[in-house]
């Protein structure tokens, strides 16, 4: 899975930073944000230390001073369902607007991949997009990031309406829930979608609500940077150099998808899975596979489409050394219709060159073969498998388990924005045994 924002070792990155600009706002606080009806409006960020600070909105004003270090909040009256109006901060130099702000109820979906998935994904995603046309139904995407303490602000995101050009990237989940609500309700709907795929409940809990003493902090960070160097040793072990160029791409030709290559010194992986459950924990980068199988005069002719379930993150494929597709995105399936004439009666040999840039990484769903006659036939198996490109960044399917850092960087920042509620979807990655599924209960509540 990709990343938004790759860190070095351990839990010394991800560390927010000022705005640049002396008065500026959380980066939610944007164009086409929804704020939460029937309550106090809070609204705030930095500006020049001791700077008088005003804030106005549907024609209310308050007033308020930066502190020594820069910070601000106000406080403004809470107002009725509607909209859109300006939410204007200005100090005596200068004046921020955001425009289009509407008035509604504010939902954050959290959670893993089941809140994560997007629209897109979903069975029936592509009616759903085409139908999507309500500009009072709003997501705030927090992009995946982490941080070793509380931050002030998400590390960047917008507002985008339901409609046919940006519904696909919504939360699925989040989205019928949404448009279910704004039928019965019938007031402005926004989503602050802050989810990260296979994360466990302790990441997206603060110090304070585990019990995390300075001590047993300190020791978690210890763990961590343990855990990154014996990968980043355990890598290094393997390859010695770690290989910074992929050998196998010439001036763009694919020199390890000729048919002809001898590849019996290549190491074996089994399709469908990720890489690093098979000794190459921890690896990003770049990864060869290579399988044959054998076609006869009927197979030809039926016509052939190579199926590849899904795969993380990227991919280019080739049948005989033609290249049949290629795609960017994990976990999208792809189906590569083969032309006849990169076919041979006999050996065929399909290359898939995958692309990881943090997390999981491999051919991690099912491949198939599906024949014009609608019959299909495996692919599945061992396959011939060779590293081209490595690069070590901490390891994303686990740093997304470790206690309170998407806490400090997806939901502290959000903290005083006032909301109508939480919808919760993750649960899965902490029940691999029943001592972990039991503490659950309490971590849930």
């Amino acid at each position: 899975m990709l990343l938004a924002c790759p860190g070095s070792l351990g839990l010394r990155a991800q560390t927010g930073t000022r705005p640049d600009t002396p008065l500026s706002l959380p980066r939610f606080f944007s164009s086409g944000m929804v704020v939460q009806r029937d309550k106090p409006i809070a609204v705030w960020g930095w500006a020049p230390a001791s700077a008088s600070v005003s804030v106005s909105f549907r024609g209310q004003s308050v007033r308020g001073k930066a502190s020594s270090n820069g910070k601000w909040r106000v406080s403004l009256p809470s107002a009725k369902a509607g909209g859109p109006f300006d939410l204007t901060v200005s100090t005596r130099a200068q004046r921020v607007v955001v425009h289009d702000v509407l008035v509604g109820d504010v939902w954050v979906a959290s959670g893993q991949s089941n809140m994560e998935f997007k629209l897109a994904q979903a069975a029936n995603g592509a009616e759903s997009i085409a139908s999507a046309n309500d500009g009072e139904l709003r997501q705030f995407k927090v992009p995946t990031s982490w941080s070793n303490s509380p931050e002030d602000d998400v590390i960047g995101g917008e507002w985008t309406i339901a409609d046919a050009h940006h519904a696909g990237e919504f939360t699925a989940v989040g989205y019928f829930f949404a448009r279910e609500l704004r039928k019965a309700v019938g007031v402005p709907i926004g989503i602050i979608n802050t989810t990260w795929g296979g994360s466990n409940i302790e990441t997206w809990m603060s110090r304070r609500a585990l019990g995390l003493t300075d001590s047993g902090w300190s020791a978690v960070v210890a763990a961590e940077e343990t855990y990154n160097r014996a990968l980043r040793d355990s890598l290094r072990a393997k390859f010695g150099t770690l290989p910074a160029k992929d050998a196998g791409l010439a001036n763009g030709k694919a020199l390890w998808a000729d048919p002809a290559l001898d590849d019996n010194d290549w190491a074996d992986m089994p399709v469908p899975s990720y890489w690093e459950g098979h000794g190459y924990a921890g690896m990003d980068g770049v990864a060869w596979y290579r399988v044959a199988f054998n076609l006869d005069e009927r197979d030809v002719e039926r016509g052939v489409t190579v199926k590849l379930a899904a795969i993380d993150d990227d991919d280019i494929a080739w049948i005989n050394g033609v290249e049949v597709g290629r795609t960017d995105g994990y976990n999208i399936r792809r189906a590569y219709e083969i032309p006849k004439a990169a076919l041979r009666v006999g050996r065929n040999v399909l290359t898939v060159r995958v692309t990881d840039g943090g997390s999981a990484g491999g051919i991690n769903g099912v491949v198939l073969l599906a024949f014009g006659d609608g019959s299909e036939r495996s692919l599945s198996g061992r396959w011939k498998f060779k590293v081209g490109e490595v690069s070590f960044k901490p390891d994303g399917q686990h740093i997304n388990k470790i206690p309170t850092i998407l806490y400090n960087k997806m939901l502290h920042p959000l903290l005083p924005f006032a909301i109508k509620g939480v919808i919760w979807y993750q649960g899965e990655s902490n029940a691999n045994n029943v001592a972990q599924a039991t503490a659950y209960r309490d971590q849930f509540s």
